[in-house]
């Protein structure tokens, strides 16, 4: 069964992804309306926050990561109790700090990168079917090393070419989807 889910996720051919750093202190937050043909991923490297999608709420701690494989209506924040009335961000601040990389006034408490994969997903229908969000946890080690490694490498070398990027990116992408298809 390992392996057909293996070959479905291939099935999602992933465009472009777009890596961001954010370094965030004090209160910050945003809601992110549905995007089509995308997948987002948010991972914490230090400290950490929370994302609502679709009445589920996840804790996401460092290390770990949340994949949207829908990126549906979402929200992400630093506590469940941060306010997100205004539709645009609660990131007090924020500021432009590298290519890539956003910072908030505050010192640093957590330190986010977000992965949008952008998606042509003609051939893959069964994506309806998956879950909302998929939290990765040091509970699936091999995966969630890997995946965190992958991250590193997306991240941290923007010198990457842009074929190299993207050929990264995609088995980055299938590996996440091969995860969500075998989420309860």
């Amino acid at each position: 069964m390992s392996a057909a889910f293996d070959e479905l996720a291939r099935s999602v051919v992933v465009r472009e992804t777009e890596v961001l750093r954010f370094a965030l202190g004090d209160r910050w937050g945003k809601r992110r309306p549905a995007q089509r043909a995308s997948a987002r991923v948010y991972a914490a490297m230090h400290g950490g926050g929370w994302v609502d999608v679709m009445g589920r709420r996840l804790a996401l701690g460092p290390g770990e990561l949340v994949f949207l494989p829908r990126a549906d209506e979402h929200a992400v924040r630093d506590r469940p109790s941060t306010p997100l009335a205004h539709p645009e961000a609660v990131c007090v601040g924020m500021r432009a700090v590298g290519d890539g990389a956003l910072a908030t006034a505050a010192a640093p408490e957590t330190r986010l990168v977000i992965v949008d994969l952008h998606l042509d997903a003609a051939g893959a229908p069964w994506l309806a079917l998956l879950p909302p969000a998929v939290h990765v946890t040091a509970e699936a080690p091999g995966l969630a090393r890997w995946l965190n490694e992958t991250l590193a490498l997306l991240a941290g070398a923007p010198d990457l070419s842009p074929a190299l990027r993207r050929a990264v990116g995609e088995a980055w992408g299938h590996a996440l989807f091969a995860s969500a298809l075998r989420d309860p």
